[in-house]
């Protein structure tokens, strides 16, 4: 027998920690509102798990779901959705990942509810990323997915969507009208005395899958010339190297991490190095932050327009090492 709670008007829809983070912000901001949440990921970590736990408690019912790819998995998906506590029909939706049919099944469902976007990420204000285009599935594919429920996708979601909430002040986003919000409270962050230590951190991120000599010698080769004395893994990286430097072992995302860093050691000057990790543009706000993204030729080449976006909207400048 199923244990419903109150019943809830609305649902917000999240993949990553950082968009749990912003949906718990969201809930914070419409008081009047009652929420379940949905969270289906593509990799199942402590993380994702430590953050959906901080989701279900301002919830009154959360369901987490690992991501399974074609039909079959969708359908399945379908199946555990109906069977869960969430509601039949919402009067709000929230969403960040717009390419994501499992999102786009319950904007489909429920014609008449409100729509409103928020940050999946650095997708929804880089105007080459796939959030801008208008692909839609091939025919073949829309008439399967019609069949299974989803009519509705990224062009339908963006005209729908009321609002977008972002963390991005002042750029661009996928929804023309936005509402700022913050990551973190402003007094969470406060300014310390005098500088009197400095740290160097380094922002891991899965560089083999961008390419393959990008491997542990060369990270460790850019470790010894940055001085890192820090090194804060990505959850996909798969070998983290070793050496004169320490490893962060944490379930916060690495702008939780920064944020918690400084409220405990706020005497402290921080460099954040990182090849392309959009959590430097989220932490850009924080102003006793020094950011750096660094490259090689090959990256800048590949990834020429990102560093001039960071550089030109977050006043994030790049650095490039041999």
């Amino acid at each position: 027998m199923k244990i419903k709670k109150k019943k809830s008007d609305s649902l917000i829809m999240c993949v990553t920690p950082l968009q749990m983070v912003i949906a718990e912000n969201i809930i914070r901001l419409n008081p009047k509102q009652q929420f379940d949440a949905i969270v289906t990921v593509y990799e199942n970590n402590d993380k994702h798990k430590f953050y959906f736990e901080r989701l279900k408690s301002v919830c009154n019912n959360a369901l987490y779901l690992r991501k399974d790819e074609g039909v079959y998995g969708f359908v399945e998906y379908l199946k555990i959705v109906k069977e869960s506590n969430l509601e039949s029909k919402y009067e709000n939706l929230y969403l960040a990942s717009i390419d994501s049919k499992n999102f786009q099944y319950f904007i489909s469902r429920d014609k008449k509810a409100k729509v409103y976007t928020f940050d999946d990420g650095t997708a929804n204000i880089i105007s080459n990323s796939l959030y801008y285009s208008n692909i839609k599935p091939s025919f073949f594919r829309r008439k399967l997915l019609s069949i299974l429920g989803v009519k509705y996708y990224m062009q339908d979601i963006k005209k729908k969507s009321l609002m977008h909430y972002t963390i991005y002040k002042d750029v661009p986003n996928i929804v023309s009208n936005t509402k700022s919000i913050s990551l973190y409270k402003k007094e969470a962050v406060k300014k310390g005395a005098e500088k009197t230590k400095q740290v160097n951190i380094y922002l891991g991120q899965p560089l083999q899958e961008i390419d393959s000599h990008l491997d542990n010698e060369y990270i460790l080769k850019l470790i010894e010339k940055l001085n890192i004395d820090v090194y804060y893994p990505h959850p996909r990286e798969k070998n983290i190297p070793t050496g004169n430097f320490s490893i962060v072992d944490s379930d916060l995302i690495f702008e939780d991490y920064i944020v918690d860093f400084l409220q405990k050691d706020n005497d402290t000057h921080i460099n954040i190095y990182s090849f392309t990790s959009s959590a430097l543009l989220n932490l850009s706000s924080i102003k006793d932050l020094n950011l750096i993204y660094i490259h090689n030729e090959y990256l800048y080449d590949r990834f020429e327009y990102f560093y001039t976006f960071a550089k030109n909207n977050f006043n994030i400048h790049s650095l490039k090492i041999d």
